[in-house]
């Protein structure tokens, strides 16, 4: 039972609405000894709760009845499915929560204070997006944690809120867009390729191929180029002898950058002149017969936008790290559920 740094209790609400679909929260129990053992009381399980689970100057505070509604059918249902629940990861779990949903009432009011409103349009879009996304499994997860959809729509709507004042303090212009541009030329270089593989068949789950397998595809990969010695075109012969998926596109692999295929691969591309097809090359995969469709540079223009949303990202995440570590000292949070030490091992 961990949370993120600032996860904070909506994002994990959030999260579970939306992976419902997938999955149930807590999977049914196999008729194991675990089921089997003396039932447990999850009211007395959470009994250690405070009034004031965590506070903070100005008045914030997050009572322990709160903890123990967003708690409390989560942890039946996996009491009943037989799973273990160490009282000591509950404690865990109920600090961490009672501290991130703190935190998040500090984030919305430092929003608020610098003219962020909540914007509850924005919200029931979001929402409705979820309630697609789950489709039956909505309502029911919502039950599971025992939350309504107004509690959904109002986590969403601080979220919202809270992202709109951290992207105005992590905005990326277009001159540093630029400089990590200049500054990383490698990263924007293209190359275009089509190959034809012939597979190694037995390497599943980091298996060496054995000298038979080698052979076979080495045999497999010679009949491919004798093709295209004969005429077929490279396309045709893709489709036919290819082991890639690639094969059904008559082996395109379309665009990629320096470093994303493997380096054999890579170093024989690179020596190919537009057009010009290689001899059989050997990967961990198997073996390749490769056609260069071409470099070239990608222009700034073409990947700008795509370098200020990565560097807003990346400057967004320490920006919110940076805030909820000034708000936490500045407020002086306290969270007042004591959590067991953890038991030291033996050595």
């Amino acid at each position: 039972m961990k949370i993120a740094k600032w996860g904070m209790a909506a994002l994990s609400i959030v999260a579970s609405v939306v992976m419902a679909q997938d999955k149930p929260a807590v999977k049914d129990a196999a008729p194991t000894e675990a089921v089997k053992k003396a039932p447990v009381d999850v009211d007395k399980l959470l009994s250690f709760l405070p009034e004031v689970a965590a506070e903070c100057k100005g008045g914030l505070k997050i009572m322990g009845i709160e903890i123990k509604n967003l708690m409390k059918k989560q942890l039946q249902r996996a009491v009943d499915a037989g799973a273990d629940v160490p009282e000591a990861e509950v404690k865990g779990y109920a600090a961490d929560v009672a501290k991130n949903m703190l935190i998040q009432k500090l984030l919305v009011r430092e929003a608020e204070a610098k003219g962020f409103k909540k914007d509850t349009e924005a919200a029931k879009t979001q929402v409705e997006t979820y309630k697609t996304q789950a489709g039956p499994q909505f309502q029911a997860t919502l039950d599971a944690m025992g939350l309504t959809e107004a509690d959904l729509l109002d986590k969403v709507a601080e979220q919202l809120q809270i992202k709109a004042y951290i992207d105005s303090l992590s905005k990326v212009d277009e001159k540093e867009a630029k400089e990590f541009y200049d500054k990383n030329p490698n990263l924007f270089k293209a190359m275009k390729a089509s190959h034809i593989l012939a597979k190694y068949k037995d390497i599943e789950g980091g298996k060496e191929p054995t000298q038979a397998d080698k052979d076979d595809a080495l045999v497999r990969i010679k009949e491919a180029q004798k093709m295209l010695a004969d005429g077929k075109s490279f396309e045709d012969v893709a489709k036919e002898k290819s082991d890639c998926p690639s094969g059904k596109q008559g082996g395109d692999l379309g665009e990629f950058g320096e470093g994303q295929m493997v380096p054999e691969f890579e170093k024989a591309l690179l020596a190919l002149e537009e057009g010009q097809i290689s001899e059989p090359v050997e990967t961990r995969f198997g073996y390749h017969i490769i056609k260069s469709g071409g470099k070239s540079n990608k222009s700034f223009d073409e990947v700008k936008d795509r370098i200020i949303a990565s560097m807003s990202a990346q400057k967004g995440q320490k920006t919110i790290d940076e805030v909820v570590e000034k708000l936490v000292k500045e407020n002086d949070v306290k969270v007042n559920i004591t959590v067991p030490e953890p038991p030291v091992e033996k050595k």
